[in-house]
């Protein structure tokens, strides 16, 4: 995997979350009410990016309230970035988001989850938006529960083709691997 590759898609987008400093003293003054409700109002946006930057692309998954979209994002210069899957969601699906992103420990959530010894593989780049909260958080070839069960509710959605894959047990086992 070509690291510059890599290195570029994490700047670009964080320079998409720029916004995330300053939004931390108004997130800050948000009251647990104020949070709930604007999250039964529909107020988030996750966004989730697979990187394979071997292959030039990453995908982009979107997950509002109203529906779900992925994209794939290329790397190439003159290429377009193509839709691949748009869905709105039924009253059942929006009502399961909601109660997840309800419980989401947004706030606990790092900038980095990174396995030291592993350099390619598996690169996901999370960028949620909740109740006027940014939070942004790239994990490196490392398992973390929060956002195994965020990648789950969202493969409960997609069709199997666009599912994301995230290996609990090949991921600890790298993990379990380096500390030896």
């Amino acid at each position: 995997m070509n690291i510059k590759i890599l290195m570029a898609s994490i700047a670009i987008l964080s320079l998409g979350c720029s916004e995330q400093e300053n939004a931390g003293e108004a997130s800050k003054a948000s009251t647990d009410e104020g949070s709930k409700g604007s999250i039964e109002q529909g107020l988030f946006e996750i966004k989730l990016y697979e990187h394979n930057s071997s292959l030039a692309y990453s995908l982009q998954y979107t997950l509002t309230n109203g529906e779900v979209t992925v994209f794939q994002l290329t790397g190439v210069k003159g290429e377009r970035d193509v839709p691949l899957y748009n869905k709105k969601l039924s009253d059942k699906e929006s009502n399961s988001v909601r109660s997840f992103i309800g419980k989401f420990p947004i706030d606990s959530l790092q900038a980095q989850y990174r396995n030291q010894c592993v350099l390619d593989g598996d690169q996901k780049t999370i960028l949620i938006t909740i109740a006027g909260k940014k939070k942004q958080s790239h994990v490196s070839n490392f398992y973390h529960e929060g956002i195994a069960k965020l990648i789950e509710l969202l493969n409960s959605i997609i069709p199997y083709q666009f599912q994301i894959n995230y290996d609990k047990e090949k991921l600890e086992r790298a993990m379990q691997d380096c500390n030896e």
